[in-house]
């Protein structure tokens, strides 16, 4: 049973990224937003238990496509949404699903903001498409809320223009009980169309029944190309570090984004 919990997740993790890329402190302009359709490929054939030593697991692969879009409905309010589609494959005894998997909704509302810096809130409702897909989003318990708070700052960095971001938040029991989280972000544009990003994700939760912890890290590295103004293509890879009862997965990502 501990090892079918490692494999779920696993897929909670991986969606930090696929949303956390593209939010973050800042909000868009009135009436302005973006679209972006990302999709990972992973996998993962061992495991940290819970003493944060490396032991084999079943082995799975898993692809994960995700619409993320946000729209600035005012100058101090962004609204955001994701939603998603699972395709989960593990070798037997692990257990597969194929179909629709998280919608997420909420706003980020801007706190304060000077040349530099800016501090924001969000929070969001998350909610699994169906039942089966439950057991693979860490959300035993049907809907979650997600509250966090945000740091943002803009600066020069061996002399190109770069940013850092850091969210801190707090989601309520799903399958795993209720997790801390944080997040933080770098960015630098060494060409005019050309964003590197380099992310870490962070998990921490207690299990009370039985009780037993969690700790989830993960790195991205990925490039972000402007094909035109309102166009940019993402490549990448992410990967997860030592934890505790979490796997090692490891994975190609992907994205197109539209700005309107």
């Amino acid at each position: 049973m501990r090892l079918v919990c490692l494999r779920i997740l696993a897929f909670g993790a991986c969606l930090i990224f696929t949303a956390g890329a593209q939010a973050g402190p800042w909000l868009e302009p009135p009436g302005q937003g973006q679209v972006i359709l990302g999709g990972t490929f992973s996998d993962s054939l061992q495991a940290y238990d819970a003493n944060g030593r490396l032991a084999p697991i079943s082995s799975y692969k898993k692809f994960e496509l995700t619409a993320y879009a946000e729209y600035g409905a005012m100058e101090q309010v962004t609204l955001i949404a994701t939603s998603s589609v699972l395709d989960f494959r593990a070798k037997p005894p692990g257990d597969s699903y194929a179909g629709m998997g998280v919608a997420e909704a909420g706003a980020r509302v801007k706190i304060y903001e000077s040349d530099d810096w800016i501090f924001s809130g969000q929070a969001t409702l998350r909610e699994a498409t169906n039942t089966r897909s439950r057991v693979f989003l860490d959300m035993g318990r049907g809907m979650q809320a997600d509250a966090r708070l945000l740091v943002g700052r803009t600066f020069t960095f061996l002399g190109f223009p770069a940013f850092s971001g850091l969210e801190i938040g707090y989601r309520s029991p799903g399958g795993f009980g209720h997790e801390v989280r944080a997040d933080a972000t770098f960015g630098i544009r060494p060409l005019d169309n050309v964003l590197l990003l380099l992310q870490t994700f962070n998990i921490s939760a207690i299990h009370t029944s039985p009780l037993y912890p969690t700790r989830s890290n993960k790195l991205a590295a990925s490039v972000v190309y402007d094909v035109t103004p309102n166009i940019s293509i993402q490549v990448g890879a992410i990967i997860g570090l030592p934890g505790v009862n979490m796997t090692t997965e490891r994975g190609v990502i992907s994205a197109v984004w539209y700005r309107f």
